[in-house]
């Protein structure tokens, strides 16, 4: 039995009375409505959403991350502090420099991960925290540098470019706490302060230079407290050697220092520490032709 005899006996429409020109129209008709009944279940399987995978995120991995960038930055703070107080200006480099690179460690890190919706604001402000803190530790260090150098004034400005960021890394870190923990945030937010660091004045050298033959009292002079380098000659040119003494008084009369008590001739140089600054005489016994300079 012929596909066209089973189908007119299985009473499909168009083969049953086993016409051959209904068949022939039937045929036609049958393909184009298999080919659109194919066409919309493709079309209804596409359109049906595919079942993902959560994707997970990095929100444990950060929370662990943010006490510890917390307790860096008060170990980094409190060792730029003391050696502000302390006139430390390696130290002060030391720690700047750290601040600088340990900030940047934790933005490499925090680039690494992925939060989601709720922390993401948290997250930015930590972000740009550190950004502030990596800029803070390299203005510090520099004013560090010139801090050793005694260059006051480009020291002062570095400084201050680093307060202000240190200051702005306080109001992301402590605004990002206040989403964290609401109730306490108020009452206890980070605190972070650096000293400005009283710079060691400029000093201008002084120089004092006396001579004369025999003795001697000197005009009266200035010296500033610190060390002094002193530097005599002293021709004695007699057939016996004489005493060459040189005492430094104050202007009261004092004997602050000897500074020579030699016989015969003599050529050295000495240093000595003055305690005040103020007014000084050099009392001179000699014979000879005497040489004396100071350089404080």
């Amino acid at each position: 039995m012929s596909i066209t005899e089973k189908l007119g006996k299985a009473g499909v429409p168009g083969f049953r009375s086993g016409k051959k020109w209904k068949m022939a129209v039937a045929v036609p008709v049958y393909l184009f409505l298999t080919i659109f009944l194919l066409a919309f279940i493709s079309v209804a399987i596409s359109g049906t959403p595919k079942q993902t995978t959560p994707q997970l995120n990095d929100d444990k991995e950060f929370e662990r991350v943010m006490p510890e960038i917390r307790l860096m930055l008060a170990s980094d703070f409190k060792g730029i502090n003391d050696a502000v107080q302390k006139n430390d200006y390696i130290g002060m480099e030391r720690y700047s420099k750290q601040l600088e690179s340990d900030s940047t460690n934790y933005l490499n890190i925090l680039d690494k991960l992925n939060v989601s919706s709720p922390l993401k604001n948290i997250y930015d402000r930590y972000y740009a925290a550190l950004e502030d803190y990596q800029k803070a530790g390299e203005y510090d260090k520099t004013s560090a540098k010139f801090l050793q150098l005694n260059d006051v004034e480009p020291s002062i400005s570095d400084l201050s470019n680093g307060v202000k960021y240190m200051k702005l890394g306080v109001v992301s870190i402590n605004e990002a706490n206040a989403h964290l923990y609401p109730e306490t945030s108020k009452s206890t937010p980070i605190q972070t302060q650096i000293a400005t660091p009283e710079p060691t004045p400029v000093r201008t050298p002084i120089i004092i230079q006396k001579s004369g033959t025999g003795q001697n009292v000197t005009e009266l002079f200035y010296l500033q407290e610190g060390l002094a380098r002193v530097t005599l000659t002293y021709t004695d040119k007699s057939q016996y050697s004489n005493n060459f003494i040189v005492d430094l008084l104050d202007e009261n009369g004092e004997r602050k220092d000897t500074l020579a008590n030699e016989i015969g001739s003599f050529s050295g140089t000495k240093a000595i520490r003055i305690e005040k600054p103020g007014m000084y005489i050099l009392d001179v016994m000699a014979k000879g032709y005497w040489t004396i300079k100071i350089e404080n």
